[in-house]
């Protein structure tokens, strides 16, 4: 026995140390994670956002239009929209909503009107900060949602 006690007593703090360590790593993850969710959920977030801009984009061009699906009977009278005009409308929209929780500076990155002329794509762009793993991945980063609109007047 006594000669089992002498061959571990130098021993004894090494547990110690392996245990620390691996609570080290396991806080690392477990903020890595948290910090993860968080962007994916404001992610989503800028989803809302740019879904219902592009919305907002469409009843205001056909708002200005003044026309009516009933008054629509023929392809040709179809209303045509123009990458300009979404934009203006996104951006308005933007600016009456001052703002969103979470994310910084909310842009208009690229809007464009597809060749038929009543399909648009919206895409926003924001700021987002990783509140626990800011540091490993540079404090915060850009994100990018896409929305698409058509304004199709039918009977």
């Amino acid at each position: 026995m006594e000669q089992r006690t002498s061959r571990f007593r130098g021993e004894s703090g090494r547990i110690t140390i392996l245990v620390c360590g691996l609570l080290v790593v396991l806080v690392a993850v477990i903020g890595v994670t948290a910090s993860a969710a968080y962007v994916t959920a404001q992610q989503r977030k800028l989803l809302g956002v740019t879904d219902a801009a592009a919305a907002a984009a469409a009843d205001r061009i056909v708002g200005q239009e003044g026309v009516s699906p009933a008054e629509v009977t023929e392809p040709s009278k179809a209303l045509r929209i123009d990458a300009r005009a979404v934009r203006g409308a996104v951006t308005d929209y933007l600016t009456e909503l001052g703002g969103v929780d979470g994310l910084d500076g909310v842009t208009v990155a690229d809007v464009r009107v597809e060749p038929d002329g009543t399909t648009a794509r919206v895409r926003l762009q924001a700021r987002i900060g990783a509140p626990w793993a800011g540091a490993l991945i540079g404090g915060s980063s850009d994100v990018v949602a896409t929305a698409w609109v058509r304004i199709a007047l039918d009977r």
